[in-house]
């Protein structure tokens, strides 16, 4: 697989992401005792809950022209494990939607979720959950989620930080991650 072509990301958050990628494609060898809440590029890394459980998580290059493999050996029970995008300081504009597209299989069926956590922390929250889940089996599928921009959002503050937080099973699991990519839709100049 090739690097992403950077000058098609207009957006902030789309050329972050396009970077990560980009990072993955580049890693070297296998990564073995990944540490939780430490990038292993720039702007990528995954966190779980160390209190009720512990993961052995080991990132490798691709070896069917994705961008990482990804196995995870989990013991006890979890109550959070995720894949994080930070995507930096940036503003989302109520109507602007927000598409995540990301290609994947995994040795089983499992589903992630996906959520803006964008601080400082607004009233409502710091989190917007999308509504969609990723779904993702042994056969190679894309998945994509859309998410429109709403004013009462946490995300939808101006020059927050954000960062893109994709829930992982709290169990042991094989992931090939093929792809992922983020892009930003203007409103519709017409629609009020």
């Amino acid at each position: 697989m090739t690097a992403p072509a950077t000058d098609l990301a207009t957006n902030w958050c789309e050329q972050t992401v396009d970077a990560i990628v980009a990072a993955l494609l580049a890693l070297p060898s296998e990564i073995t005792g990944v540490e939780n809440n430490v990038p292993i590029v720039s702007n990528l890394y995954f966190s779980w809950d160390t209190e009720l459980g512990a993961v052995n998580l080991t990132v490798r290059p691709s070896r069917s022209g994705g961008l990482v493999a990804i196995e995870a050996q989990v013991s006890g029970t979890p109550r959070w494990f995720s894949l994080n995008l930070e995507l930096g300081p940036g503003a989302f504009e109520p109507g602007q939607t927000l598409g995540l597209v990301l290609s994947a299989l995994s040795r089983e069926p499992q589903d992630m979720r996906g959520f803006m956590r964008s601080m400082p922390a607004t009233e409502s929250g710091s989190d917007t959950v999308f509504a969609d889940a990723l779904h993702f089996g042994p056969d190679q599928v894309v998945a994509v989620v859309l998410h429109t921009v709403e004013r009462a959002q946490a995300m939808a503050m101006t020059q927050g930080f954000h960062t893109l937080v994709l829930t992982l099973p709290p169990r042991s699991w094989e992931l090939e991650l093929v792809g992922v990519r983020v892009f930003v839709s203007e409103p519709f100049p017409y629609i009020r």
